[in-house]
């Protein structure tokens, strides 16, 4: 015989008032005028690079909320801040063909982005990246065999692979 809906208690939706989550947003600390002498200083980095075309710093910070709404009633409006740091360049090598390579920070607070001493290394370390290629030798030859990918070419390729260029992807560790 079978049973009805009301014989299995745990199939039965249980009646709940809905969630109202309502909170207003903290003050976001951002030192703009540090920030400026900051990305002055690390966008110089790139003057006396005559093989780098075009380059660009950029310190971006985002205040908000984030909204949910549903068809039950529940409605949720909770603050949402990140700070970005990006810094990309682009070569153009003997060939004419463009090398590009860029250092990319987020966070949620402007605390959590590396200092000034930090992202001018990676920079560095950018440029030269870029400039080792201009050295090394061309592989004109065909290949058809496995592709270890590590580091950020990992995400870069899956990013590139799962998302459309109108969407986008935002990973953080801070799990709440």
């Amino acid at each position: 015989m079978k049973k009805s809906i009301d014989d299995i208690p745990h199939r039965k939706f249980g009646r709940v008032a809905p969630t109202r989550i309502i909170t207003d947003s903290v003050a976001f600390s951002f030192d703009r005028k540090g920030w400026e002498e900051k990305v002055k200083a690390l966008s110089a980095l790139f003057i006396d690079k005559p093989s780098i075309v075009n380059s660009m710093v950029m310190i971006q910070c985002v205040q908000g909320y984030q909204y949910l709404a549903n068809t039950e009633g529940t409605m949720a409006r909770t603050p949402d801040q990140f700070i970005m740091f990006m810094a990309m360049a682009r070569m153009k090598n003997k060939e004419d063909e463009f090398v590009s390579r860029q250092v990319f920070h987020i966070a949620r607070r402007s605390e959590d982005i590396p200092a000034e001493q930090q992202l001018e290394a990676e920079l560095k370390e950018m440029i030269r990246g870029m400039e080792n290629v201009e050295l090394a030798e061309k592989f004109d030859e065909d290949y058809s065999g496995p592709v270890l990918l590590i580091g950020d070419a990992v995400s870069n390729f899956l990013a590139g692979s799962l998302l459309s260029q109108r969407e986008g992807l935002m990973a953080s560790d801070n799990i709440q």
